[in-house]
């Protein structure tokens, strides 16, 4: 299932995305009706497991972009790559995954980033961040420049793990009863 429909339980975060940042995207024109700009890009964080980058790809394909993942090496490369996906001028996520990892992201791209965002206003690519740990975040990028918003993305809860259960083995055979999934949820 594509989109943020196709993220099984986080009820809540996805009705958030969905209004603070999604539908703001496909409809700048609310956004300045109300005095402000779209946002660049949205941050998710969360322990280690909870999917963030999940998340990221969801939302690219609810706008109907492409995602574009970077790796976090400081590279030459790294820095043609971004400037190949900035010229292409086509709508595009921008995932930067674990940006919490202090040594991944040079200063080098962080100013490529900015100037981009800076030159683009949120046209034509959005960046979506993912981090573990909001704490070794690096702070500099924690304003609108960057990212509108952060959310936070738990762990599955006791019924979101239910519903990833049932969701896994709805179209395969199996003999597991509803009792017996609630009881794999608990642990």
């Amino acid at each position: 299932i594509k989109g943020l429909a196709g993220i099984v339980g986080q009820g809540a975060l996805k009705a958030k995305v969905r209004t603070e940042f999604v539908d703001l995207i496909k409809n700048p024109g609310f956004s300045r009706s109300l005095g402000s700009t779209p946002p660049r890009g949205i941050l998710f964080y969360g322990p280690p497991g909870s999917d963030q980058e999940h998340f990221a790809i969801k939302v690219a394909e609810e706008l109907g972009f492409k995602i574009k993942r970077l790796s976090g090496e400081k590279s030459y490369r790294q820095l043609e790559e971004m400037q190949k996906i900035f010229k292409d001028n086509e709508k595009s996520i921008v995932l930067l995954p674990d940006l919490d990892f202090k040594g991944l992201w040079g200063d080098e791209i962080r100013e490529l980033l900015t100037s981009e965002l800076r030159k683009s206003n949120g046209r034509n690519f959005y960046v979506v961040a993912t981090a573990s740990d909001i704490e070794k975040f690096p702070k500099d990028m924690l304003d609108n420049r960057y990212f509108g918003s952060g959310y936070q993305v738990n762990l599955p809860s006791q019924e979101d793990r239910v519903e990833l259960f049932k969701h896994f083995l709805a179209n395969r055979p199996h003999g597991i009863t509803e009792e017996q999934i609630k009881e794999l949820a608990v642990k």
